[in-house]
This record gives C-alpha cells, structure tokens and sequence, in this order.
C-alpha cells in the first residue's frame, strides 16, 4: 500500500489529470497560474494544505493492519511535502514566490483553531493564511474511495486568492490501483 502510494504521489504531481484541456504536461492549471501572477511582478506566498478522507472504514484499514488515523496522517504529510516541492522545483527560479513554512501554520492551528476530524476547516486554513502573509492558498482534498475490485485515489486541487477569496484553479488527478 504505502509503494502504490509513493508511486500514485510521483504521478499527481508533475501532470495532473484537469478539467481544463488547454495545459502543458510539466505546470498543473495552479502553477501557470501562479505563474500568470508572478510575471506582473507581484509576490506569491503560497500556503499548501488539505484534507486526506476515505469511503473505506476503519474495520477496512485495521484488516490490512493499518491504523485508520496514522495512515491519513501519513498521506497529508507526503501530499503537503510533495506538493511544496514540486511548486518549489518548478515555481522557486522566480524571486517573488515563496512557500509559507508550515511549521507556523500548523503551531497557529493548534493554539487558535479547534480541528474538525483531525483537520483545520478551509475557511479557518484561510484565516491562518491571512495571518501569515499568505497571498494564494492551494487546497487539496483526497479521497480514496473503492473502484469495482480496485481501489480509486483522487486528489481534488483548488487555487484560491486569499484577499479576495476567489477560485483561481481547479484540477484532479485520479488513479486506479489494486
């Protein structure tokens, strides 16, 4: 489980199956955004974070031997770290870009956000943004869900102007393992 993982992660993230047709195979539909952004010359601070949910039960995980709660925590971690490194990779070469640290993000979360099922709202991820000078937040969701005899893994991508709240991008990629 935790390889097809690894390798479902190398997939999402340097082509990203999307709702729009019109993108290259190196930039999802956020970084040319970004990168949209970056070319007029004004900053980018981007805060990465989301969510890891599951159809599958609890009963599920535990008669593979693993913990429900562990494996969804180990998913956010290997999402979040991936994902700030490949914007980084592709997106650090230009001066006015910058990933917020999460470290900070999380210490606010804990001292002034409660967590709903283990993660902050995106409303409230938001607001932390705000706090730390974040001016673009790309909000991931994923789901693993059960696909006939396989297992689906979908990661949702929203790009969202922290000031104005508006949806800059969306996109998916999808994978279908057993």
């Amino acid at each position: 489980m935790r390889l097809t993982l690894l390798l479902f992660l190398s997939q999402i993230l340097i082509g990203c199956a999307s709702t729009s047709k019109s993108w290259n195979t190196y930039y999802s539909p956020a970084q040319l955004e970004i990168i949209k952004i970056l070319n007029t010359s004004r900053p980018v601070r981007l805060l990465i974070n989301g969510n890891v949910t599951t159809s599958f039960s609890e009963y599920e995980f535990a008669s593979q031997g693993v913990n429900l709660e562990q494996w969804k925590e180990m998913v956010h971690n290997q999402i979040n770290n991936s994902v700030a490194e490949t914007y980084y990779k592709y997106l650090g070469k230009y001066e006015n870009f910058e990933i917020v640290d999460r470290s900070s993000t999380n210490e606010i979360a804990k001292e002034q956000y409660f967590h709903l099922t283990g993660m902050v709202k995106k409303d409230q991820e938001i607001e932390i943004g705000k706090m730390l000078g974040a001016t673009h937040f790309l909000y991931w969701t994923c789901l693993r869900s059960p696909h006939g005899n396989l297992i689906a893994d979908t990661i949702y991508y929203k790009l969202i102007d922290i000031n104005t709240g508006k949806i800059l991008s969306t996109h998916w990629k999808k994978d279908i393992h057993k």
